[in-house]
């Protein structure tokens, strides 16, 4: 079993690629060479390399997510067929607990492009059959065997304490998310995602910019240095001792904002789908407080989708550099000199 772990680990981890590529593309709305920015990405990632070499379920969770998310947009073009991704989310939801949160995020995207193509009842029903009937029947064998709602390891870890307090900045699951931006400069590129799903190219650029200010002011200024001796509004008093609230605040607001600018475009449903299962993935950080392991266990699980928005925004980004400056270097040497500098500083 521990070799075997191994090379499933493997196989599992270096099928993603080709299949984070083609997530990739119906996010970008066209094939270009963009698409191959997210393998690249993860490819590079010692979080995503790591894991996938550990023997335990993260290759595995990976994969299914990422067929799971490619099969939810395929089957919105072809109704009738049988829901395979309703499959693909039921192996995700028991393999890990919080997996159901990931199948959740999908079959919402799912309703939401059946309710477009106004063909709900019969493609959903399936899609809910397929997947809620097994899983049932699944955990209530699990519950008659073990004798708890969640695996063991759930209450040795958490032992009756309460982690989930999203809206304070300070507790072990922001600490988490903090440290993991930290770590590897992803907090310097996180405008890449609201670029991703809002592009450059219109009035939109304005919102990008926004709330990429809105979010740093909050998050890297704590609302109190730096301001001049006397000035004390009670207002910013009052905002000062929500600091936290507000730095949360925004986060939710900027996910929303950028979800709502990007509807009607081209490859929206795959943009708000990814962007959906990396809040999955945040929510269960912060629920449950992080990980105690090395190399930041939980990022592992979302980074394809997450790779994906960063990779497309890196992408969109490239798109709105002037024409002046793509005569001058040759959009092509552009892109690679661009795409080579931000893989390999990504990577390191």
């Amino acid at each position: 079993p521990f070799t075997t772990a191994k090379l499933l680990g493997a196989a599992f981890g270096a099928g993603t690629l080709p299949l984070a590529w083609a997530l990739t593309k119906e996010a970008r709305g066209r094939l270009d060479a963009v698409a191959l920015l997210p393998p690249l990405l993860l490819a590079a990632s010692s979080t995503y390399a790591i894991w996938n070499a550990s023997g335990l379920e993260n290759s595995l969770f990976g994969v299914l997510l990422t067929a799971g998310m490619l099969l939810i947009l395929r089957e919105a073009e072809r109704p009738q067929a049988f829901p395979w991704s309703a499959v693909m989310f039921l192996g995700l939801a028991i393999t890990r607990p919080e997996g159901v949160v990931y199948a959740a995020v999908a079959g919402l995207v799912r309703l939401v492009l059946a309710i477009r193509a106004r063909q709900v009842v019969v493609p959903i029903a399936k899609w809910l059959v397929v997947f809620w009937a097994p899983f049932l029947v699944y955990q209530a064998w699990r519950y008659s065997y073990f004798a708890w709602p969640f695996p063991n390891t759930f209450y040795a870890k958490v032992d009756g304490e309460d982690r989930f307090k999203p809206w304070s900045w300070g507790t072990k699951g922001w600490l988490y998310i903090r440290n993991y931006m930290s770590a590897f400069g992803i907090g310097y590129v996180l405008p890449l995602a609201l670029v991703a799903m809002t592009g450059l190219r219109d009035r939109r650029r304005w919102l990008t910019l926004g709330l990429t200010a809105l979010c740093a002011l909050v998050w890297l200024w704590n609302g109190r240095d730096g301001l001049p001796d006397g000035f004390d509004p009670n207002w910013l008093a009052k905002l000062q001792l929500h600091w936290d609230k507000v730095r949360v605040g925004a986060a939710i607001f900027a996910v929303v904002a950028a979800t709502v600018a990007t509807l009607g475009e081209r490859g929206a449903a795959a943009r708000v789908l990814c962007l959906g299962q990396v809040v999955a993935g945040l929510f269960f950080v912060l629920y449950s407080g992080g990980d105690w392991m090395a190399q930041w266990r939980f990022f592992s699980y979302f980074a394809v989708p997450g790779f994906v928005l960063i990779g497309l925004g890196l992408g969109r980004l490239l798109d709105a550099v002037p024409p002046l400056g793509r005569e001058r270097l040759g959009m092509p040497t552009l892109r690679l000199v661009t795409l080579t500098v931000f893989v390999l500083v990504i990577g390191t």
